[in-house]
């Protein structure tokens, strides 16, 4: 499911044109684009907005390297996670 700009504003409690900001400095960009230019967010940005709004309640100033960190912090847990699944197939134990 796919919500709009207005949705995702209204409900995490920011502006649209914080969403647009985020994107334009590559910190969150939307899943797609509409054919009218309107910005679509899933879960996975959903996920990512909830993220960047804690950390910056606890004052974290954006740069490129926030990005960067946070893509390798998803990338790292998703690996953790199917190895965990692969190592519990493997032993028949469950964590």
């Amino acid at each position: 499911m796919a919500w709009s700009i207005a949705e995702v504003a209204r409900v995490a409690k920011v502006t649209s044109r914080t969403l647009r900001h985020y994107d334009e400095i590559g910190l969150l960009p939307p899943a797609f684009v509409s054919v009218n230019g309107y910005r679509h967010y899933e879960e996975e940005q959903l996920l990512r907005l909830q993220q960047l709004l804690l950390l910056r309640e606890h004052g974290w100033v954006w740069q490129r390297s926030v990005a960067s960190w946070m893509d390798h912090s998803i990338r790292l847990r998703c690996s953790v996670s199917t190895s965990s699944g692969y190592v519990a197939s493997r032993t028949g134990s469950s964590y």
